[in-house]
């Protein structure tokens, strides 16, 4: 679970110093690495998600995991209505 770009920019960081270490050993890797995601599971994320964006290729969106953070006893469930069901999405630019 990832909540910071500075996660992303660590792990990204980790990522090309084991290619070129493999690449030393001679291990033929692609030129280009896989794209670097981020899963978005925890409030923290989803409310950065503008700085994530900037740092990860791609996002996954856990909702099962981010509706745990949600209040469970909300006013139109009682009222016998659906629960309220928001999705903020955002695209960056490249």
């Amino acid at each position: 679970m990832i909540s910071t770009a500075s996660e992303i920019r660590r792990v990204r960081e980790a990522v090309e110093q084991v290619a070129r270490r493999l690449r030393r050993r001679g291990v033929r890797l692609p030129k280009s690495l896989p794209p670097l995601g981020a899963m978005i599971e925890v409030p923290g994320a989803a409310l950065a998600a503008d700085a994530l964006a900037a740092e990860a290729d791609f996002f996954a969106i856990g909702t099962n995991d981010l509706i745990q953070y949600t209040p469970r006893d909300r006013p139109q469930r009682r009222a016998g209505r659906p629960p309220l069901q928001t999705h903020c999405t955002r695209r960056s630019s490249g």
